[in-house]
């Protein structure tokens, strides 16, 4: 799944503007080994070691029906 839900504090949706705005995943290392994903709200995921991680913890919804 690449697809990034909207944030679960905010609402904001998946940036369309390289991340100035919205829900965006962006790897924080030169060689790809660490990845986040961060809102335009601050909220944002622990650091993980694949892009599939980052979006599946960013995507971990807990209560929700």
């Amino acid at each position: 799944m690449d697809k990034l839900l909207p944030c679960p504090f905010c609402g904001a949706e998946e940036s369309t503007d390289e991340g100035a705005t919205g829900v965006w995943i962006w790897s924080v290392s030169e060689d790809g080994d660490a990845w986040l994903v961060q809102c335009e709200c601050g909220a944002r995921t622990h650091f993980k070691f694949t892009k599939v991680e980052a979006i599946a913890m960013w995507n971990m919804r807990t209560g929700a029906k």
